[in-house]
């Protein structure tokens, strides 16, 4: 049976949260013609790297000094935390290093603990629990503080789900094929899924309550489960989907075809991104997948973000042609959830690398979000200089 949460963790899981990594979570706004923005011509620059001494093998984003820029933190499969201050030009410099307990497999930031400060979280599957790790506000933390949370957790989101401006942090545990809800003065609650390996939050009914979106990887192929939000904070089943794919690379919720409703990119393998378009009532229809160039094989990752100023959410995803480079490439949303081919932004070295992780943030405070990646033992930063 699960333990209820410390006063130490329950501190840490009070509200106001920011999605990990850089999942954007569309408008929960009723159906109307949204109003069309010019489109900008799609451009970044080159490389920007900074060093990252501990490597990554997961990275997010989030202001951890409060200077209004964006640093990151990045988590490595030999156990260990690190986090790197942004000089507000994109560079950023080591500033601490943290030890865990196992090797973590997911991270995500927020302010869980109410006080103003960004936390961290880390899903550690080996110790069946979540390491939370509290901010200072001065680019420091303290911790970690560990929370059990089923068997082999292995995806994280935290946000508001009951309204009352205090963050609940939704776990997947695969093992254990359940969603685990860690909140303040109720221990935590289980609802049953299938072996779920990500997760992604939206209003997808209209009714102004974030619900789940978890992808799951049972036996046989990918399914899509949706867990409605109630005003207390609790889940009932939704929808369910079963996609043609053998695993599940990475999940993601935006507005792709102006509708206001939040549509699910669903990147698949070995090679696969899958749509389906929100219908407003919390169950979505097929669209198809998006088309790559043939030799873009081993898709990595996802983000959805308006790369372009043109209003609508771009496709940034890292692909992998070869065992030794990766490509950083950007399809640009033309509107009713279609996307022209890839732009490739950069190329990013995977020799010896787990798993490259992708985050969209403004890291140079120009007002336009740049894209930042894992490459080993350095972050890559790539300006959008778009117009």
């Amino acid at each position: 049976m699960l333990q209820r949460m410390s006063l130490a963790s329950a501190r840490l899981l009070h509200r106001h949260a920011l999605v990990a990594a850089a999942l954007v979570v569309a408008c929960d706004q009723p159906p109307r013609s949204p109003a069309r923005q010019p489109e900008g011509i799609l451009a970044f620059s080159a490389k920007v790297a900074s060093p990252s001494p501990a490597g990554g093998d997961w990275l997010v984003a989030g202001d951890w000094d409060r200077d209004g820029y964006p640093d990151l933190a990045t988590g490595t499969s030999t156990g260990v935390l690190s986090v790197l201050r942004n000089n507000g030009r994109a560079l950023f410099a080591p500033v601490g290093t943290y030890a865990l307990r196992g090797s973590p497999v997911a991270l995500a930031a927020g302010d869980l603990d109410g006080d103003g400060d960004a936390d961290l979280a880390l899903a550690q599957p080996g110790q069946d629990a979540v390491a939370l790790f509290a901010g200072r506000g001065d680019g420091s933390f303290s911790g970690p503080d560990q929370v059990a949370a089923g068997l082999a957790p292995s995806c994280l989101v935290a946000a508001d789900f009951d309204g009352d401006r205090r963050a609940e942090l939704a776990v997947g545990a695969t093992a254990s094929s359940e969603i685990i809800l860690l909140s303040v003065g109720r221990g935590a609650q289980r609802y049953p899924v299938a072996a779920p390996v990500a997760l992604a939050s939206a209003d997808l009914n209209g009714d102004g309550r974030l619900d789940l979106v978890v992808g799951g990887e049972p036996r046989a192929g990918v399914v899509i489960e949706v867990l409605l939000g109630a005003r207390d904070g609790s889940f009932s089943r939704g929808a369910r989907y079963e996609l043609a794919a053998s695993r599940l690379a990475s999940l993601a919720a935006a507005d792709l075809n102006g509708d206001r409703w939040p549509d699910l990119v669903v990147a698949t393998g070995p090679v696969g991104i899958e749509l389906l378009f929100g219908k407003g009532d919390g169950t979505f229809r097929r669209g198809g997948r998006v088309q790559t160039s043939e030799r873009l094989s081993g898709l990595r990752q996802v983000v959805l973000a308006d790369l372009n100023g043109g209003g609508r959410a771009d496709l940034a995803v890292v692909l992998a042609p070869d065992g030794a480079t990766a490509q950083l490439s950007v399809l640009v949303n033309r509107g009713g959830g279609g996307f022209a081919p890839a732009v490739v932004v950069g190329e990013l070295n995977t020799v010896g690398v787990g798993r490259t992780c992708l985050a969209a943030a403004d890291l140079d405070g120009d007002g336009r979000l740049d894209l930042v990646s894992s490459e080993g033992q350095q972050v890559a930063a790539f300006l959008n200089q778009s117009r």
